[in-house]
């Protein structure tokens, strides 16, 4: 993970959510496991707590693994995060 945290771009985003820790972001178009590993690297580059939105329990599993036992992961189901008027729709990010 060390390689690619010191990334311009991770380094970057990195930046921006230090600066301003209201900021919602939302990444598309990420493949594979990039999602875990941004998450993972963020995360392990800051002193702040952040809220990751993550597809699935496996995505979870990935970003525990890659910081260890230490980081404080918690996950949370998706429903808990549904609009109660309409259960199908996501809250927008």
């Amino acid at each position: 993970m060390g390689l690619y945290k010191s990334q311009p771009k991770i380094f970057s985003l990195a930046s921006q959510i230090e600066q301003n820790n209201s900021q919602k972001l939302h990444l598309k178009g990420l493949v594979g496991s990039a999602g875990s590993v941004i998450a993972a690297s963020v995360y392990s580059s800051s002193n702040n707590s952040h809220l990751f939105i993550l597809n699935d329990k496996e995505e979870h599993r990935m970003v525990q693994e890659i910081l260890g036992q230490a980081a404080r992961v918690v996950p949370v189901p998706v429903h808990t995060l549904r609009d109660k008027q309409n259960p199908s729709r996501r809250p927008q990010m």
